[in-house]
């Protein structure tokens, strides 16, 4: 019986189709067709991306969105929709509650009220001090440093270092005070001196630990010893000039203390 040629051109031609349909599509083991651009029928490519250059999220290849922000919200220049930085911060240098990064605002002023100096609109420091606090305890450390140069150049080492130590110690609790807000740290000169890191360079504190410990307490001690043995000069002469250096030590501090009372 003769087969009707009609069907079978049909399906030659259906065949046809389906081979040039295949013909241009690849079969990857996800299971998408990927066309010769290399876009499968969802038009994403072997990566995820679009034509454009978006994924399914609409994220580029960098991880931007169509309005140039990241996942996080931020755009290339690291900044949000409503003009902030990572850090909270404009491109001005400002927070939004208008502080910049050093933590003052246009006024000059922190978030406690305190401008840069340390003094609030009152003329009030952290601790509730005045600048006539400082004045009057610049006034004393001075007067002991000037009376320890005093009994140096007499050969009175042992008195000298107590005018030094506690001229120290009041110069220190000046630091603390004003910077720190307390009106005495621990009541022991070598925490307290640690406690004025910050406020004062590592320098400084060096130099205020090698007084502590000059100026110390077993000193006295052994002054005493020393005065009953008649020490030879050159010991004395060597103490003399460690004292003179805890002297400037100690003036340095006090310049610390009186820049705080500066135009004011």
């Amino acid at each position: 019986m003769p087969i009707p040629l009609i069907p079978v051109i049909g399906a030659a031609i259906a065949g046809g189709a389906i081979g040039v349909c295949v013909s241009k599509m690849k079969y990857q083991g996800g299971g998408f067709l990927y066309d010769a651009d290399g876009y499968n029928s969802f038009g994403f490519d072997r990566d995820g991306f679009d034509r454009a250059g978006y994924d399914s999220s609409g994220f580029d290849r960098d991880g931007f969105d169509r309005q140039g922000f990241d996942h996080a919200g931020f755009n290339r220049e690291g900044y949000n929709a409503d003009g902030f930085d990572r850090d909270g911060f404009d491109r001005e240098g400002w927070d939004k509650d208008g502080y910049n990064l050093e933590g003052f605002n246009a006024a000059g002023r922190d978030r406690k009220g305190f401008d840069r100096a340390g003094w609030n609109a009152e003329g009030r420091d952290v601790t509730g001090h005045d600048a006539g606090y400082y004045r009057a305890s610049a006034a004393e450390i001075r007067q002991r440093v000037e009376k320890a140069e005093e009994l140096i150049a007499a050969g009175d080492c042992e008195h000298a270092s107590l005018e030094i130590r506690k001229g120290a110690e009041l110069a220190v609790n000046c630091v603390i005070s004003h910077t720190l807000g307390i009106g005495r740290y621990k009541r022991h000169l070598e925490s307290d001196i640690s406690a004025c890191k910050g406020a004062l360079d590592d320098q400084t504190i060096g130099k205020l630990q090698n007084l502590r410990q000059v100026c110390s307490d077993q000193l006295h001690i052994n002054m005493k010893a020393v005065d009953s043995l008649q020490i030879d000069a050159k010991y004395a002469e060597n103490l003399q000039d460690r004292l003179r250096f805890c002297a400037k030590t100690l003036e340095e501090v006090l310049a610390v203390v009186e820049g705080y009372t500066v135009g004011r």
